[in-house]
């Protein structure tokens, strides 16, 4: 819509599964915003930028959206008066189903990992449901139902860097080699405040200013058993 900006998830899918959508409308701020399904206003009272209800796309009739010159009908509204309209029962029996399945096998792996060898991530997310509607008196009484379920694994890759060999000895002349502006000063040297301090040589710290440090195991402590008295 003219005026607003591209359309942002909200919080994290965890807790917040139906990922409601956050955008700015005439510059004004998201929780100005209003939605309303079937003439009821659907907001988040303790998050009021967040739709209280993300209606499932097959349940829907209509959408309509105003930014501007709302009618009497559309209160509430300073950035865009949204309006939906879900199905409803005819006199004859209709329903639908659907499935969006997205995993791992059917998607090309990132240039990051083919440039390390890497394997892709598991992933699978799967949204699937359907609807059903249909008469309960002709022509008087109808029912409409629908039902959708979200399953989703994402997997998570991440690259650390460790110290070098020289690293783990004081010696950082590889990190001047590759960031001409890295220095290493002498903590002990200069005045109040860090003025005067002066570079170790060589970028690297003697031996003598190392604290010792050992490789310990890992254990499992216990806490000790109190004595009756």
């Amino acid at each position: 819509m003219p005026g607003a900006t591209p359309v942002v998830y909200q919080n994290a899918e965890i807790d917040t599964p139906g990922r409601s959508l956050r955008t700015w409308v005439n510059g004004t701020q998201p929780h100005s915003n209003t939605t309303r399904v079937d003439g009821a206003v659907s907001v988040n009272l303790w998050l009021p930028h967040h739709v209280g209800y993300t209606q499932p796309v097959e349940t829907i009739e209509t959408v309509s959206v105003a930014t501007s010159r709302f009618d009497a009908d559309q209160g509430l509204a300073a950035g865009a008066a949204i309006t939906v309209v879900t199905k409803s029962g005819t006199n004859e029996l209709h329903g639908s189903a659907f499935l969006f399945r997205n995993q791992d096998e059917l998607n090309a792996n990132n240039v990051f990992n083919n440039a390390f060898g890497l394997a892709r991530p598991p992933l699978a997310r799967s949204v699937f449901g359907g609807t059903l509607g249909g008469p309960i008196r002709r022509d008087r009484l109808f029912f409409f139902a629908s039902w959708e379920r979200y399953l989703g694994r994402n997997g998570r890759q991440e690259s650390w860097g460790v110290p070098s060999l020289k690293m783990r000895d004081g010696d950082f002349s590889e990190v001047a080699a590759a960031y001409p502006s890295f220095q290493i000063y002498d903590p002990y040297t200069g005045g109040a405040g860090g003025r005067g301090r002066l570079p170790f040589p060589g970028f690297a710290i003697p031996a003598s200013r190392i604290s010792p440090w050992r490789h310990r195991r890992s254990r499992t402590t216990r806490r000790p058993t109190p004595k009756r008295t």
